[in-house]
């Protein structure tokens, strides 16, 4: 059986993936139904966000250099911090186990020549850890600063 399938799998042709595609079909059996599907997912995108932002309002507004998007679509949120302190948000989140995109990722190749922007992404988790990681998130931007006021070093 592994030899006929080896052999099978030697000749590829470029196209869509078929397999999803019915799945899609499936699942999706005409416009309304995506319409549907789609209100329900944004809807929970919109608490996730929703959620972020009021974080950030409550922790990280009226601090100097700390701006945010609110996005209107997509599944980021771009969080601006002070100046050459992105990784430091970065390192102390994941010390409190939250994993954030690395500082810069919101840049070509990585590099951030300011060091100041993040990326939060808060799709794909469920709202208590949403709410969860953006207090960790915001209290680490407020230490990275408290930090460099303090003349302390990470």
């Amino acid at each position: 059986m592994v030899a006929w399938w080896l052999g099978c799998r030697k000749y590829k042709t470029i196209g869509p993936d078929k397999v999803n595609q019915v799945r899609h079909l499936l699942m999706f059996k005409d416009a309304a139904t995506v319409r549907a599907h789609m209100a329900r997912h944004g809807r929970l995108l919109r608490e996730k966000f929703a959620a972020v932002e009021q974080t950030f309002r409550d922790r990280l507004a009226g601090l100097k250099g700390v701006e945010w998007s609110t996005p209107a679509g997509g599944y980021f949120i771009s969080l601006e911090v002070p100046v050459g302190l992105a990784r430091r948000v970065v390192d102390l989140a994941s010390q409190a186990n939250v994993k954030m995109p690395p500082a810069g990722a919101t840049h070509c190749q990585g590099h951030d020549p300011s060091e100041r922007h993040l990326r939060i992404a808060p799709s794909h988790l469920e709202l208590a850890e949403v709410q969860h990681a953006a207090e960790v998130i915001a209290l680490s931007v407020m230490l990275a600063i408290a930090e460099t006021a303090e003349g302390v070093t990470a």
